[in-house]
């Protein structure tokens, strides 16, 4: 039985079929990496869990939303109250339950928010959701980590195939995510040491299983958050090859929360190469004649940061307004980071396929 079926039999007032599952794709997506860093964009989804729509208006700046209908969250197979990200909890969450929603109709079609809680028919979201009107409907689904991107190691999720695995991160890719408070932590997969301490797994890089007495283990990391809408930074222990991102994809909807104060890795939402102009999000940022006074974008080229800003008129150089950055390409799977000053959602534009 399909999920959305087993949902609908929960629920005594059956939803009408949602946009959000009419025409989705399921994706499989090469991306070539190197020994030179360079940031992917977690973009496809992991499966759809629930659908439903919400009941009564939302107020602005409300964390929490009700359902429409007896659907149970709590009885729903693959639910579990959130796991705990905070403190040092978010570097080693005791488990994957991190849950999304996204809403897929009304103004704020495309929004994504992680869920913090839930009751039987009550969601609460990380942050404040806008004005939301009575009968929007969304998507709640798993959010992804290191071991949903690329395997965690076990029986039933093994390690990729694309993933190079190694006693020691100077033999191994390397994965970092961008922390909650802007640091960069580098993550591997470490291959169990006959005769000491450790099965090995994801690690950290400053906490792996210990090569030499006393043979600490370090903590298993594979549910690290991977938040949809965001991305990584990836760089091979050897040469060049295709790592490969799986999951739905979902048209033309995106809207991302942009945390100011720290930056955030945004993913190109589409599945080909686009541009800084044609991603559409100059309307979301802050424009500024001055540099100074405008969100950021910056694109890692050659292993280099390079940053631009809207000016008014179009994307240009930090550091050289004559130079354009309208048409800087944003690779299939890419992403950039973009900072600025007041916290808000970055809108794209309507799906991007070709011209």
């Amino acid at each position: 039985m399909k999920i959305r079926n087993l949902v609908l039999a929960l629920t005594a007032a059956v939803l009408p079929l949602q946009a959000a599952q009419v025409g989705t794709t399921q994706l499989s997506l090469p991306v070539t990496v190197s020994v030179t860093n360079k940031l992917v964009g977690s973009f496809l989804a992991r499966p759809a869990l629930v659908y439903g729509q919400t009941s009564g208006n939302v107020s602005s700046n409300s964390a929490t939303f009700t359902m429409y209908g007896t659907n149970n969250l709590t009885t729903i197979p693959g639910m579990s109250q959130p796991v705990s990200e905070a403190g040092a909890a978010e570097l080693a969450p005791a488990s994957d339950n991190h849950y999304i929603v996204e809403f897929t109709s009304g103004p704020y079609v495309g929004l994504i928010k992680q869920i913090t809680s839930f009751t039987s028919n009550t969601v609460t979201v990380l942050g404040n959701l806008p004005l939301i009107g009575d009968g929007t409907q969304f998507t709640i689904r798993k959010d992804h980590t290191l071991g949903s991107l690329f395997g965690d190691g076990t029986t039933n999720n093994p390690l990729a195939p694309c993933i190079a695995a190694g006693p020691s991160i100077t033999s191994a890719d390397i994965v970092s995510v961008l922390s909650s408070s802007g640091t960069w932590n580098q993550y591997f997969y470490q291959t169990a040491q006959s005769g000491k301490a450790g099965t090995g797994g994801w690690r950290l890089s400053t906490n792996p299983d210990q090569t030499r007495s006393p043979y600490t283990a370090g903590t298993n990391r594979a549910n690290v958050r991977v938040s949809l809408g965001t991305g990584f930074a990836f760089k091979t222990a050897s040469g060049t090859k295709n790592i490969f991102l799986n999951g739905e994809y979902r048209g033309t909807r995106e809207r991302v929360t942009l945390d100011s104060s720290k930056g955030v890795v945004i993913a190109n939402p589409y599945p080909v190469t686009t541009t800084l102009g044609d991603l559409g999000v100059a309307t979301s940022l802050r424009a500024n004649a001055t540099a100074a006074f405008a969100d950021k974008v910056n694109v890692l080229l050659g292993g280099k940061y390079v940053q631009y800003f809207n000016n008014g008129t179009g994307f240009v150089s930090s550091v050289n307004e004559a130079v354009s950055g309208n048409g800087v390409t944003i690779p299939s799977g890419g992403a950039v980071i973009i900072t600025g000053g007041a916290n808000r959602e970055i809108v794209f534009a309507p799906q991007y396929i070709t011209k």
